[in-house]
């Protein structure tokens, strides 16, 4: 960016410039001699050849910037993704041990089965896989 500033500020210094030297290079004022007037085109094609290259390095180097606000955009992509796919595989556990940590004991009928526990804990691991093995199966893994 601070390259870029440069390069802008160049750009806005030789403007002026180049408008005055081109009067310089026609010959339009009459305290010009007219035998000078080629040094005076030589010097204006060199500060248009220098604009030429500012106004180039200015459009690398906005190309770069967006190549590398879009490397980072994509990053923070693969981050997001990643913990989007932490959490959905999570959720199912989290539903399971929220919904058995709640306080209706009296009204919930596998609190009184044999295995209930051994239930809730094969439809936490079961739920779990099964969204992994979705996730496998559609390559976001």
């Amino acid at each position: 960016m601070q390259v870029k500033k440069e390069v802008l500020h160049l750009r806005q210094i030789i403007g002026p410039q180049r408008e005055v030297l081109a009067r310089f290079a026609r010959g339009e004022f009459k305290l010009i001699r007219p035998h000078i007037v080629p040094y005076y085109r030589d010097v204006y094609d060199a500060l248009f050849h220098i604009s030429e290259l500012a106004q180039t390095y200015a459009d690398s180097l906005t190309g770069i910037l967006q190549v590398y606000l879009n490397m980072s955009s994509n990053q923070t992509g693969e981050v997001v993704k990643l913990l989007t796919l932490i959490t959905l595989v999570t959720t199912p556990m989290t539903l399971v041990g929220t919904w058995y940590g709640m306080n209706f004991a009296d009204s919930m009928p596998e609190y009184k089965w044999r295995h209930g526990y051994a239930w809730a804990i094969a439809l936490t691991i079961v739920s779990t896989v099964a969204t992994y093995w979705w996730f496998r199966k559609k390559k976001w893994f």
